[in-house]
């Protein structure tokens, strides 16, 4: 998963934008789904998304501000691609696209923490 390099080092350099993480949206791996905005590690942008039913790959869990366990993926891709990430789902999808359930509201640093 995610936590396979644990580089000291790497701790601060996570830059953290807001409070909560922000809600985008886009295709990943040819999926249309919301994401959460995790930080820039280098030069990759790390990004949460929602769980996918029978695939643990890439899963971690992190507490939400309500303090529940919650499940969610880690996905990691190259820093130019971040014009990719929209704020509003894109009409033609139809509604149609991977989210995350409503108590899925989370710190910022919390789930930077998770994903370094």
């Amino acid at each position: 998963g995610c936590r396979s390099k644990r580089a000291k080092t790497h701790r601060s350099m996570i830059a953290v934008s807001t409070r909560y993480s922000s809600k985008r949206y886009c295709v990943i791996d040819g999926q249309k789904t919301a994401v959460l905005t995790v930080g820039i590690v280098g030069s990759e942008l790390c990004l949460a998304l929602p769980a996918l039913p029978n695939d643990s790959r890439n899963t971690f869990g992190v507490l939400n501000v309500n303090g529940q366990q919650c499940t969610l993926r880690a996905k990691r891709i190259p820093i130019q691609q971040r014009h990719l990430l929209t704020k509003a789902p894109d009409p033609a999808w139809n509604e149609e696209y991977l989210d995350f359930p409503p108590d899925y509201n989370f710190a910022a640093e919390v789930l930077a923490k998770a994903c370094d």
